[in-house]
């Protein structure tokens, strides 16, 4: 990732004296990396590996987007999904920003997670992108 992108107005430290928080920081990066991936946001969406790898992840416009996107994900047969978070995000050539890959569980009998498969979004967009991967479902939008 190149350090020149980021607003250098926003190395100093965050405090209550500021007027600036961590989020106002997340957002104007997001913003900035998020034009610079308008070109790419749709390119792999007929893909068959769409939001299956790092390289052609599901877009979406920040971290509480990426929440309700994984809130209303489910199995391709409807069944409910549990996802985790897997540490640290990856820099991938071509995308601006990160990608965090994300764990998925069906909820099996008695409560039982059995692991289902992998889903990669990145955050950094201008605009969501709502459209589930091959084998799984997105419920209604909220």
């Amino acid at each position: 990732m190149d350090d020149d992108k980021y607003d250098d107005d926003y190395d100093e430290d965050f405090d209550d004296n500021s007027g600036r928080s961590i989020f106002d920081f997340l957002e104007r990066n997001r913003q900035i990396f998020g034009a610079e991936n308008q070109d790419i946001i749709r390119a792999h969406i007929d893909d068959d590996d769409f939001g299956l790898c790092y390289e052609k992840p599901v877009f979406v416009m920040g971290i509480d987007e990426a929440h309700r996107y994984i809130d209303c994900l489910a199995t391709d047969t409807g069944r409910a999904l549990h996802c985790e978070r897997v540490s640290p995000a990856r820099e991938i050539p071509g995308i601006a920003g990160c990608v965090d890959c994300y764990h998925t569980f069906r909820m099996g009998r008695f409560g039982m997670a059995h692991f289902y498969r992998d889903i990669f979004i990145c955050e950094y967009s201008l605009e969501n992108v709502w459209k589930a991967p091959k084998g799984f479902w997105l419920g209604m939008r909220f």
